[in-house]
């Protein structure tokens, strides 16, 4: 029997860029089966960065982050997207507002104003509060950090719902 050699000849490997603006979004961290929606679905949406908060109001039970990665990994895959968004480790929400990710920063908040696509922007973060929302001290140092308040709507949404909401808004018109 006479052996060959088969060629196979690839085409071009086409590269999907993230989408801009690179959200990152920083959430209070839900309860464990919440948390798994909004991180699976935030993948789905594009999100670029996950950043599981604790606060006055949060804490989160166990470390899942290595879950929260898996549940990532497994979307990602689901909705054929070309990368994989990074999921943090949780931190104090004082950490974060210690030194705030780059570009636009917007705090989910009922008594903001309406959130808007957000454009030519490179980069944001959007800070999503825990069920009841955040205390008003870390409202507060937010606003000292540089996050405008914005609201999704005339209703109040549970943690996981905001997310997504918020960050569909701000990323829609993306390719």
């Amino acid at each position: 029997m006479q052996k060959q050699l088969v060629g196979i000849e690839l085409g071009e490997i086409a590269q999907e860029p993230p989408l801009q603006p690179a959200l990152t979004l920083a959430f209070a961290v839900p309860r464990p089966s919440r948390a798994d929606w909004l991180v699976e679905h935030a993948t789905e949406v594009g999100v670029q960065s996950l950043q599981p908060l604790w606060t006055e109001r949060s804490r989160p039970q166990g470390l899942r982050a290595e879950r929260w990665r898996k549940v990532a990994a497994a979307a990602a895959g689901q909705c054929a997207r070309a990368w994989l968004p990074e999921v943090h480790e949780p931190i104090e929400l004082t950490k974060l507002l210690e030194r705030p990710p780059e570009g636009v920063r917007l705090l989910a908040d009922t008594d903001g104003s309406p959130i808007e696509f957000a454009g030519d922007a490179v980069a944001a973060v959007l800070l999503i509060g825990p069920e009841g929302g955040f205390s008003p001290q870390e409202r507060e140092a937010a606003a000292a950090a540089g996050f405008a308040t914005v609201k999704f709507g005339a209703h109040i949404l549970r943690t996981e719902t905001a997310a997504l909401v918020g960050a569909a808004i701000l990323l829609r018109g993306t390719t």
